[in-house]
């Protein structure tokens, strides 16, 4: 008996569109995070969008989750988190990016007094090392 097994793995080819794209989602990501830091919370979505216009990162998905989750629209936090777990798995630096969201639903913890974002930050600790 003669078993024969073929692995194929699917790789997104890195054009320079591509990198383009990535290095204006990253750009965008960034002042979301800045705007999120100074309690901004509609701008940081704003560039969140622009962010994941251009390329989907899942750490932006984090962001926006806790963007969403501040403006009182809990159903698409918890939908656009569970988004931006699944990118951030195959995206690298995973633990680095849950503790960066678990960071912004502590903020909103504490500064938003939002009690209910520790299940958020309980969810983000159970997959902290399930992406490594």
């Amino acid at each position: 008996v003669h078993v024969f097994v073929e692995a194929v793995a699917i790789t997104e080819t890195k054009t320079l569109k591509n990198i383009e794209n990535i290095s204006k989602a990253e750009t965008y990501g960034q002042l979301a995070l800045t705007k999120f830091n100074y309690g901004q919370y509609e701008v940081a979505k704003a560039y969140c969008d622009s962010s994941l216009a251009n390329y989907e990162l899942g750490w932006v998905y984090g962001t926006q989750s806790a963007c969403f989750f501040v403006l009182e629209q809990e159903g698409r936090a918890a939908k656009t988190l569970v988004k931006g777990i699944d990118l951030m798995k195959i995206q690298g630096n995973y633990n680095y990016n849950i503790k960066l969201i678990q960071k912004q639903y502590r903020v909103l913890k504490k500064k938003a007094k939002r009690g209910d974002a520790q299940q958020y930050i309980d969810l983000l600790w159970e997959h902290r090392f399930l992406g490594s």
